[in-house]
């Protein structure tokens, strides 16, 4: 059975988009809106001034702002697939989930992977606005400039380490071993910091 359905879908290029509702596995569809709510939910800004006094010492991954939508990447249960916490799919011949085709068989089990969902730009960093443009058109909408800067694993893994992993530099390991050389798909850039005065 499929994770999703893909009725009432439109062309997104040469795939998919599939509108909110379209993930049907509602244990799938959970696991995404748990994290969203226990992780993204609880992020805040804080202005550079703020974080020596903001921050208690102790062990922090500090890593780039990329400017897009959370999405999750879902593999090895079928033709990869992207899905949003509202569940909307993008599926199909896309650049972005064929290279992840080239990835799943690296994967022990279905393995649900959330990251930033982006637009490449020719300059400056990418914006929300970027991915809107590029994910509107239809047919002739630019996927080939999508891209999934990879930050967190939520279900599965390798053959070799696989969730739970509480510790998030194991989780990120597995990132790093299964998206390495990547184009389009990365592991974020990540670097721990133990105290303010290092982050700033």
């Amino acid at each position: 059975m499929s994770l999703f359905n893909e009725n009432n879908s439109t062309a997104l290029g040469t795939g998919l988009l599939c509108p909110a509702g379209s993930v049907a596995d509602k244990s799938v569809l959970g696991n995404f809106r748990r994290y969203k709510a226990r992780v993204a939910g609880s992020y805040r800004a804080v202005l550079p001034d703020e974080i020596t006094k903001t921050l208690a010492s102790g062990k922090h991954w500090v890593s780039p702002k990329v400017d897009g939508e959370l999405w999750y990447l879902v593999l090895g249960d079928g033709a990869p697939f992207l899905a949003s916490p509202q569940g909307k799919v993008i599926a199909g011949s896309v650049p972005l989930l064929e290279e992840a085709g080239a990835v799943a068989s690296k994967v022990a089990c279905r393995t649900i992977i959330a990251g930033e969902l982006f637009a490449a730009v020719k300059s400056g960093r990418p914006r929300v606005g970027d991915l809107k443009s590029a994910l509107g058109g239809g047919p002739d909408a630019e996927v080939q400039r999508l891209g999934f800067s990879a930050f967190d694993l939520l279900e599965g893994g390798t053959k070799e380490s696989q969730m739970p992993l509480d510790d998030y530099n194991e989780r990120l390991a597995v990132l790093q071993q299964l998206f390495d050389g990547g184009k389009r798909i990365k592991a974020i850039a990540t670097h721990e910091c133990n105290t303010g005065d290092e982050i700033n």
